[in-house]
């Protein structure tokens, strides 16, 4: 691993509690915060140009509770503000930092000093737990899919405190190389709301050009008229196949309902080769890279099998791809998310996560309680798509009492279409046991703290643990 790569793991180590400390005008920093993006909030449809000008601080001091760990300050330093939609604020806003964009000597000494010469900061507006963003590129990274690294930090402008931001890796080279086998020649874009593998939007410059050597997007090109000319036999020509499944896979049971297979968003998208000017086919191996992660893991929202990707629905439409979507999620079902798995590495990490969001000054437990819960229920949604029992010592409990039920072979999960109190059971991530033998539902008699069978579905339900 290079120095830089070691730098950078030391910078955004998850025990890293970072300080940035900036100064700069009054005037400028009012109006930095106020200002809104070019084209108008959550429009998703302008191609304008930069959203945001570039401000100057006058000075921005770094450090962090292990590195850096003597603080260093750089002057003139290059601040925008960043995100034009659900996350965006007048009180609190995200911000990005270039610490060489007005000083190029810079450069080379914060590189030396924190791997990189730009960060983000984003102020979990959509997140009142502070803790998803972390959490969701923790469990990605378990599941092998190329994620950032991010910690916590302060920021504080000209002595006022704004609070606690997640300090996210921005998708550069040095995450290129460390993600993609040190390859950082490739193409890269970052999809918005509504961008696809689509040769008409491809056409209309919609999609972002991030980084690579040839960015007239005729890689991106050639792969949509590839998919749209073979189907799925011709997008497995173009996309890493199975690196695509793991993703798909992943945001349906973790609810990333904002992500690339349910919204078309949240994405960023990496042709893993070297560019060239005039690819073909064998120039083009599309890689998925999950970002926007601030609001996986809501409660009553759906286990979402999403279908709005062109990639999505393809898969869904093919019987042996929906099969292989399936055996991801059974995969990740019986592993990263497995009891056994939970209660040794999963929620630990969740209460590491917040000891450090407490020592960064939020206290935000009822919400992280809540997300808690959500974190169990992944298992339940994923068996639910299944449509199976699981074979392990898995339990069902009632989410009021904590009573729980062994499971066995006289139970069953109804159908994924079945509908339960009017409401599809995804949108719940409870299960609704059925007696094979009777018919009769099992439920929890909420006085005599005992389980029940019952000839209608009553209003408490239970979730695999």
């Amino acid at each position: 691993m290079s120095k830089t790569q070691d730098r950078l793991n030391a910078f955004y180590g998850i025990d890293n509690l970072i300080t940035v400390d900036i100064k700069m005008p009054e005037d400028q920093w009012a109006s930095l915060m106020a200002c809104e993006p070019r084209g108008g909030i959550c429009n998703f449809e302008y191609a304008g140009g930069p959203r945001f000008d570039w401000y100057k601080a006058s000075s921005v001091t770094i450090s962090g509770t292990h590195s850096p760990k003597m603080s260093a300050t750089f002057k003139d330093v290059g601040i925008i503000k960043k995100s034009y939609c659900g996350s965006f604020s007048k009180t609190k806003p995200s911000v990005r930092l270039d610490f060489a964009r007005n000083v190029k000597e810079n450069e080379d000494v914060v590189e030396k000093l924190i791997g990189t010469k730009s960060i983000t900061l984003n102020n979990c507006k959509q997140d009142p737990t502070y803790i998803r963003q972390p959490l969701a590129h923790e469990l990605f990274r378990h599941a092998e899919i190329p994620t950032p690294r991010c910690n916590f930090a302060n920021m504080i402008v000209n002595g006022t405190d704004m609070g606690v931001f997640v300090n996210l890796e921005q998708y550069k080279k040095q995450f290129l190389k460390k993600n993609f086998d040190g390859n950082d020649e490739g193409n890269l874009y970052e999809l918005d709301a509504g961008d696809d593998l689509d040769a008409a939007i491809i056409k209309a410059e919609k999609i972002s050009f991030e980084s690579g050597g040839a960015e007239d997007q005729k890689d991106l090109l050639v792969a949509a008229e590839a998919i749209a000319t073979d189907g799925l036999t011709g997008a497995k020509k173009v996309i890493d196949y199975n690196a695509f499944i793991k993703l798909y896979a992943m945001e349906t049971i973790m609810k990333h309902r904002d992500g690339f297979t349910v919204n078309t968003n949240n994405t960023y998208l990496y042709n893993d080769v070297r560019a060239v000017d005039n690819p073909t086919i064998k120039d083009i191996n599309l890689k998925f890279i999950p970002c926007g992660t601030d609001q996986l893991l809501r409660e009553v929202k759906d286990f979402e099998m999403g279908s709005k990707a062109i990639l999505a629905r393809l898969v869904l439409d093919d019987r042996k791809a929906k099969a292989d979507l399936l055996s991801a999620i059974r995969t990740f079902a019986t592993t990263i998310f497995s009891k056994s798995n939970h209660d040794k590495v999963v929620k630990p990490y969740i209460d590491r996560l917040e000891a450090l969001v407490a020592c960064a000054g939020a206290m935000p437990e009822a919400a992280i309680n809540s997300l808690r819960h959500e974190v169990k229920l992944v298992r339940s949604g994923a068996y639910q798509h299944l449509g199976e029992i699981p074979t392990d010592g898995t339990v069902f409990v009632a989410r009021i009492s904590g009573v729980c039920i062994p499971t066995s072979n006289s139970e069953y999960i109804p159908e994924p279409t079945a509908s339960t109190f009017g409401r599809d059971l995804f949108k719940t991530g409870y299960f609704t046991l059925k007696c094979k033998a009777t018919g009769k539902y099992v439920t929890f008699g909420a006085e005599k703290e005992v389980i029940q069978v019952e000839e209608t579905a009553q209003a408490a339900q239970f979730y695999m643990y």
